[in-house]
């Protein structure tokens, strides 16, 4: 199994197929791409800034974003199985499609099914 190892410039016409499984975009910005569908099967996102990505029906199991920055990032039927999102910032995050718009962001809100939360290491 080849691994890759680049990173990629901010560039909102990334397409979702130009990312593979495992791939190594620790400290990217990938900021308001539209990685819809995308496969980021473990793939190693810490550090990077997902500001206002789309993310929606994208494969994150077993993804690292340890301290990734999600704001505005559409997660809508994401699957987000074994992900670490310990530290990352979720400000204004739709992790729901079906979600109330208007509900309050929390920090006791539920996590998606498979998210563990850090601090507690509870679902």
């Amino acid at each position: 199994d080849a691994h890759f190892r680049y990173t990629i410039p901010n560039d909102e016409h990334i397409l979702p197929h130009e990312i593979v499984p495992e791939a190594t975009l620790a400290k990217s910005d990938l900021s308001f791409a539209d990685l819809s569908g995308a496969s980021l099967t473990d793939a190693n996102l810490s550090n990077a800034d997902l500001t206002g990505v789309s993310l929606s029906d994208a494969d994150l199991t077993n993804a690292y974003l340890m301290r990734a920055d999600l704001s505005n990032a559409d997660l809508s039927e994401a699957d987000l199985t074994d992900t670490t999102v310990s530290d990352a910032t979720l400000t204004d995050t739709d992790a729901d499609a079906d979600a109330d718009a208007d509900a309050d962001a929390d920090a006791d809100a539920d996590l998606p099914d498979g998210v563990e939360d850090s601090d507690t290491g509870t679902e």
